[in-house]
């Protein structure tokens, strides 16, 4: 969507409970038709049970400033590949 440039990174087991994980920006930017990479983080002990890796898009309303809102959109989902041996 043009609309939208931000974008929130979440990691679920298959029961879709949230797993934790560090990254350098768990909110990023990424403008339209265009793709970053983000490197993700997780516990060793956590590695078995993740089955999603999702992005929330997000829409800043008005200027950035620290009191700005945001709105969430639909989810989009990714299974993770290597969980699997691809």
């Amino acid at each position: 969507r043009k609309d939208i440039e931000y974008y929130e990174i979440s990691v679920y087991d298959e029961d879709w409970n949230t797993v934790p994980f560090a990254s350098t920006n768990k909110l990023i930017q990424v403008p339209y038709l265009r793709q970053k990479s983000v490197d993700i983080f997780i516990r060793e002990a956590d590695c078995d049970r993740i089955e999603y890796i999702c992005t929330t898009s997000k829409r800043i309303l008005g200027f950035m400033q620290p009191t700005s809102l945001i709105q969430r959109d639909p989810i989009l989902m990714d299974r993770i590949l290597w969980k699997q041996g691809l």
